[in-house]
């Protein structure tokens, strides 16, 4: 309950807060993959209905657009440059790592009307060291850097990682969130009824 960093926070500040600040508390929900794993060439597009997958492989500057529903991976390893849209209300549940690279986009198709609040994104996966917040190798889940995220996370196993330089709009839950200097947070709770949904 403690809020460290030099970052400006913009708004008011209330301290302490009473702890759990959603109740009841966020669980992972069960994850079942499939076997078809989806493979998107660099510079490639794909469309995705939903349904039960192995892995996501986008390689850079790949563009995955996502028609609405519950999907579900064994993992995410989305390169750099790459788009990941969603053309209507998703929830996505990945049952290893999600990884995704500099200069990507995750969140609403342009001009959808769909808002961050509508995707929910829930990562099962663990960190390579899965006992400390830092430690070396891949966390649960990484965005970034320059990344543009318009979504809520939850990652309970482990690090949600924002790096440096991105825009995330959404609401992180993780055993660990970690966000890197000069980026930009805005709430859009998909788990909060009474929250405001805010455009990407």
């Amino acid at each position: 309950n403690q809020l460290t960093g030099t970052g400006p926070v913009q708004g008011q500040q209330s301290s302490p807060q009473t702890l759990p600040l959603l109740a009841p508390f966020i669980s992972m929900p069960e994850i079942a993959v499939g076997t078809e794993s989806i493979d998107v060439p660099a510079n490639g597009n794909y469309t995705l209905t939903p349904g039960s997958y192995g892995s996501l492989h986008v390689a850079g500057g790949g563009s995955v657009t996502f028609t609405g529903g519950l999907y579900s991976f064994s993992e995410w390893n989305v390169g750099d440059n790459s788009k990941l849209s969603f053309a209507a209300a998703s929830e996505v549940r990945i049952a290893g790592r999600a990884l995704v690279g500099m200069h990507s986009y995750v969140g609403p198709v342009n001009n959808s009307g769909i808002t961050p609040k509508q995707i929910v994104i829930f990562v099962a996966g663990v960190n390579a060291d899965n006992n400390v917040l830092g430690g070396l190798g891949p966390k649960a889940a990484t965005f970034g850097p320059y990344a543009t995220l318009g979504a809520n996370v939850v990652a309970l196993n482990g690090t949600l990682l924002i790096r440096e330089r991105s825009l995330a709009v959404g609401s992180f839950v993780a055993r660990w969130v970690s966000v890197g200097k000069f980026s930009l947070l805005a709430a859009a709770n998909r788990f909060d009824p009474n929250s405001t949904p805010v455009p990407l």
